[in-house]
């Protein structure tokens, strides 16, 4: 096995900087994790392009993995320390990782002038879809809308080696002599830090052939910026002097290297104490050319350092492996009594000699405790495996060394990580994959959602053999309380790999681990339980978390060891694994109602529906509600509408087409403006009605001016005459049954009409239902009238209140009634009347009229009654017996025929015959006369001739 390590810095809330939070969990459905940038950016002290140490040391060659930890797509930015970006933004899928080569960083220009190493700052933002969603979710910002969802979490690691360069695919072997690495740093330790400017480096040393490199780099993107490192040696010791200080300026981007011989004799081992006037980053190279050995630490912050920290991983003579623990009291004004308490894979505490498990530390001093304490020969025994917490009575900063001093070609091994606080929490929950889905409404999809991880950029995987690189974690419970972690290994693309993937879908529970209270639990690919992963692999691991049987609070710690016996040396790096809060998934029972569910309107009238979105009994406000209106396959209308504070929005419109639409609302959780699968929807229906309204006894249409309607003369209404309308026909086209309806009528001079048996009146209205070919029919007496009155008719969707007119009600269609007159002449042809002459000897003529205008279009008759003969005298036709004649009047407003004697066999002269001639009002178009005009009928006193 081989061992496992981790290279962490103190992963903890931006608010534990503050001191009095400590300890406290952050409140559920906080949204700090996607809108503050210390889980997004993270800074990489030093990156190696070529570079050679003191002591002709190298060329090391940096690979740079970067992970993103969240199940949404992101994208990254690389940029220089001086504050320029390196090319554009790299987009990594959900859950992705994208490794960089230190000649890609060259090309992208990170470093430049000749520079064999740079600092590197690493910012994650989601992408525009990613923001949406979770702006949606309500995990994120004060409005929802996803703008400021900027920094989602992400991890990166450094891994260099000499002296050939790394691939691509990070792997080491005989090519390379020393490998090394780092966990990068994240924003919230630099908060931590007073914002950068206030670090420790727990152990830096010339002792035993040992050479530190410090490096300091200025990240502020200030001019002008002051740096003091002062050099505290071991409480203890006393080759050279107890305190070096020593001071620089920096620029914007620029670096310090300090090579520790320059300033500290041979047998000096001490902490580095940074204090900056800016932010800055810093980390020591410590290497040993005789063993090749190399290894990274990283600087910790030195404001609002706990008092207790954790040690996933403590080593006692296993497979040769041991470890040194640098202990740094960072109060320089009281002295801190430490003890450390060591405990096995179950949780059980161990004993052990005092000189390993106490110690006390002068103030501002630094001490180590060397942990060879077993005098048995190096055994593969796990119970030499331990983890430690490390509590003090004063703030602390630990580094623990892992060290194999073995004869022969790797067996000189050495790497350093910093030992944990208790990482920033939120109230532990783990949706499974239909859970997520359905919370998610599909756009997180084959995924668990956790809001606590720990994430590991790079692990790897030897040969069938064991070789090559291979990486191991170790993840350890200080709790009280057992803890469930869920592992997951990744591939860069962020699918997951055998054996925690079923199909493309993950499956973490049946990889899951249960680590006892005080106990630690070891992820090693040659394991049977974890030996499903691929030989040679490279990729990722994620750990969700979660309290196990109930109850919060608890925690994992943990680190990686990646090591490869085959390189020519020393061929282990070691990285934290970075804790991660996520938002909890807290919308469930999430439902959208569409009123009304279906409705009618006259076209060209608004019509407006109301979507309600709700989250069991609570609105959602701030959200996108799609509405979508559609005819068959034709969009007629989209809109998006966010909900107000009652979780609902309104969206109106309208159509001049008659039929019906399916209107469509959705929550558009992606905003991508279509309705997705799983996004809660709802649909309504809305018909709109072309309508018609006829009536039908009245004839034609006529024209009157510029208006049109239909026509009825005052004769027909004079006295006690009136009117019968029937039907009055309302017709809604489509047929569309079952619509309430009204009838109305209005009236102006003095006009009066009756619906049905109702008493006359000058407006009434009957309401009704629409048969099932969308017809409603009523009977309309028109009852007085004179020439100049009008009737309006129309026909009203009866929206208000039932059976009345009021002003809700929508006008579907109206017609007009105008009362005129109809006037009846006979005038002479001025020619003389003989028998069978087809000249003409008279003429008939109907004229109608409505005040002063000429009416066209009134359906009138001309009638000739007989004497009872035959034939009779008069005809419309010089050359047959014609009678009658009807039609239309024409835009002159009247209708005339021409007359023709015809005389009897045998007779000689002119008859005179009583009502010889008539004219009137012919509505069907029969022929009949159904009302005589004005004149009609007359005697032709012999004036034809």
């Amino acid at each position: 096995m081989s061992p496992q390590r981790a290279g962490v810095r103190l992963l903890l809330a931006l608010a534990l900087a503050l001191g009095t939070l400590a300890g406290l969990p952050l409140a559920a459905g906080a949204a700090t994790p996607y809108v503050e940038a210390a889980q997004g950016r993270v800074y990489l002290p030093w990156v190696y392009n070529g570079e050679v140490l003191p002591g002709n040391f190298g060329p090391f060659y940096s690979t740079v993995t970067v992970q993103n930890l969240e199940p949404l797509p992101i994208e990254i930015r690389l940029i220089r320390p001086d504050g320029r970006r390196l090319g554009s933004g790299i987009a990594l899928g959900p859950r992705g990782a994208r490794t960089f080569t230190a000649s890609e960083l060259q090309a992208l220009g990170l470093f430049e002038g000749g520079t064999t190493g740079n600092g590197l700052i690493i910012e994650g933002h989601f992408v525009d879809e990613s923001q949406d969603i979770l702006g949606q979710l309500g995990l994120c910002g004060t409005d929802f809308d996803g703008s400021d969802c900027l920094y989602p979490a992400i991890a990166a690691v450094e891994k260099h080696a000499r002296p050939a360069a790394i691939g691509m695919d990070a792997r080491t072997g005989p090519a390379q002599e020393s490998v090394s690495g780092q966990t990068a740093v994240r924003e919230e330790t630099l908060a931590q830090a007073a914002d950068g400017t206030r670090w420790v480096i727990p152990v830096i040393q010339t002792n035993n052939e040992w050479r530190t490199v410090i490096r300091v780099v200025n990240v502020s993107r200030r001019d002008d910026l002051s740096v003091t490192l002062t050099l505290r040696r071991n409480q203890g010791l006393t080759a050279g002097q107890p305190v070096y200080t020593l001071s620089q300026t920096l620029n914007r981007g620029q670096s310090w290297t300090l090579d520790l011989s320059s300033v500290a004799p041979p047998e000096w081992v001490g902490s580095a104490w940074i204090d900056a006037s800016a932010a800055v980053v810093a980390v020591a190279e410590r290497y040993k050319p005789s063993w090749k050995m190399a290894l990274t630490t990283e600087a910790a912050p030195r404001d609002g350092a706990p008092t207790i920290l954790y040690g996933p991983l403590i080593f006692r003579e296993y497979n040769g492996w041991n470890t040194g623990v640098n202990l740094v009291n960072l109060d320089p004004v009281n002295a801190n009594p430490v003890t450390l308490a060591y405990y096995a894979a179950d949780g059980s505490i161990q004993s052990v000699p005092p000189e390993v498990s106490q110690i006390t530390l002068e103030p501002g001093a630094s001490a180590f405790i060397y942990r060879p304490d077993i005098s048995a020969v190096p055994s593969l025994d796990r119970s030499r495996v331990n983890a430690v917490v490390i509590s003090g009575s004063r703030p602390l900063a630990v580094a623990i060394d892992e060290v194999k001093y073995r004869a022969g070609p790797g067996q000189g091994q050495a790497m350093s990580y910093l030992a944990q606080g208790r990482p920033q929490q939120v109230s532990k929950e783990v949706y499974d994959r239909s859970t997520t889905e359905a919370r998610t409404f599909g756009h997180v999809s084959g995924r668990y959602w956790y809001t606590q991880t720990l994430a590991l950029p790079l692990f790897q995987v030897g040969d069938a053999s064991g070789l090559g690189d291979v990486s191991g974690i170790n993840l350890f419970n200080p709790g009280g309380q057992a803890q469930r972690a869920y592992v997951q290994f990744l591939r860069a693309s962020g699918a997951p790999e055998a054996p925690t993937a079923s199909g493309s879908a993950e499956a973490p529970a049946a990889l899951s681990v249960l680590v006892p209270a005080g106990g630690h639990a070891i992820v090693y690919p040659y394991d049977a339980a974890w030996s499903g992963v691929p030989r040679d692999f490279t990729g990722t691991v994620l750990v969700g978390v979660d309290d196990e049987g109930g109850g919060s609070g608890g925690f994992l710690v943990g680190i990686s060891n990646n090591v490869n016996y085959a390189v020519n040396g020393d061929g282990s790096a070691v990285y934290a694994l970075a804790s991660s809060v996520h938002g909890p998934l807290t919308l469930s029972g999430v439902t959208l109602e569409l009123t009304p569910a279906s409705a009618s309107n006259a076209v060209n009238f608004d019509h407006t529906v109301t979507a309600e979105l709700r989250a069991g009994t609570s609105p959602l406000r701030g959200r996108n509600i799609l509405f979508r209106v559609t005819r068959g396959n034709t969009l007629v209308e989209s809109d998006t509408v966010i909900t107000g504070t009652n979780g609902q929005a309104t969206f109106a419109y309208t159509n001049d087409q008659a039929g019906t639409d399916t209107i469509t609302a959705c929550w558009d959780v992606d905003g991508s403006g279509t309705c997705d699968p799983g996004e809660p929807s709802a649909t309504a229906s809305k018909t709109w009605y072309s309508a018609t309204l006829t009536l039908d006894d009245l004839g034609p249409q006529v024209t009157v001016g510029a208006q049109t309607g239909y026509f009825v003369p005052e004769q027909a209404l004079a006295g006690a005459a009136s009117w019968p309308v029937d039907p009055v026909t309302c017709d809604l086209t489509p047929n569309q049954a079952n619509v309430r309806v009204l009838l109305r009528f209005t009236s102006t001079g003095g006009a009066t009409a009756h619906w049905g048996s109702s008493a006359s009146a000058q407006s009434g209205v009957v309401a009704g239902q629409t048969n099932s070919q969308g017809v409603f029919t009523a009977k309309l007496t028109l009852d007085d009238g004179a020439d100049g009155n009008t009737f309006v008719v129309g026909c009203y969707l009866d929206k208000g209140t039932l059976g009345s007119f009021d002003s809700a009600d929508q006008l579907l269609a109206s017609q007009t009634v105008f009362v005129g007159t109809l006037d009846f002449a006979v005038t002479d042809a001025s020619g003389a009347a003989v028998a069978g002459d087809t000249t003409a000897d008279g003429l008939a003529t109907v004229a109608a009229t409505f005040g002063t205008s000429n009416v066209q279009g009134v359906r009138v008759a001309l009638r000739i009654e007989g004497d009872g003969n035959s034939n009779d005298d008069w005809s419309f036709s010089g050359t047959a017996d014609d009678n009658e004649e009807h039609g239309q009047t024409t835009g002159a407003g009247t209708f005339t025929r021409s007359l023709y004697w015809r005389a009897d066999p045998g007779s000689s002269g002119l008859d005179t015959i009583p009502d010889a001639f008539q004219g009137g009002w012919d509505p069907d178009g029969d022929g009949t006369i159904e009302v005589q005009a004005a004149g009609s009928p007359i005697d032709a006193p012999g004036g034809i001739s």
